[in-house]
């Protein structure tokens, strides 16, 4: 199994970002501003027990490339430490950790300048990833995804995954 997992509206509330298109450069340092004080949701300490039991995973994120610090920063402080044990080695001993290897190519952005629709950008980042994995031969025939966006979840369904969309039935 791989979990997939996307940052706003599901690792972190995104209610104080959703104002915000994170596709235009002018919103960047707004957007940097407001994401350093974001609280977390009940999936960041799913996506620790996915990293404590070993299987592989990965961030889609819709978030511009040029926000991965201030990104990296707040998975840091607020799920844990990204970094030699990847993520996120709060939970876990250093026994644990030292088979677990993180590289910043978990942490899907999207690139700079590319404006597609999230759903769009989320599949060209799936199509990267799954190059890569073919190319390791590594068995990837279940592909577990959290997304809160309904196209996007609806992309990944299309190409094969298993999708839970955590906060699909919250009261508005």
């Amino acid at each position: 199994m791989i979990a997939i997992f996307d940052i706003d509206g599901v690792l972190a509330d995104n209610a104080e970002t959703k104002n915000l298109d994170c596709r235009k450069p002018d919103q960047h340092a707004e957007f940097a501003r407001r994401i350093t004080g974001v609280s977390a949701l009940p999936m960041a300490r799913f996506a620790q027990a996915i990293a404590y039991c070993g299987a592989p995973f990965f961030i889609f994120t819709a978030r511009s490339e040029a926000l991965r610090m201030p990104t990296e920063e707040w998975l840091e402080d607020t799920i844990g430490t990204v970094g030699k044990a990847g993520m996120y080695d709060g939970l876990l001993s250093d026994e644990q950790n030292k088979d677990f290897v993180y590289s910043s190519n978990r942490l899907y952005m999207r690139p700079l300048g590319n404006n597609d629709e999230a759903h769009l950008l989320k599949w060209k980042q799936l199509q990267g990833l799954l190059a890569i994995l073919k190319e390791t031969e590594f068995n990837y025939s279940n592909i577990l995804v959290f997304e809160d966006n309904a196209r996007s979840a609806k992309m990944f369904a299309q190409n094969g995954c298993r999708v839970y969309r955590p906060f699909e039935f919250r009261a508005k």
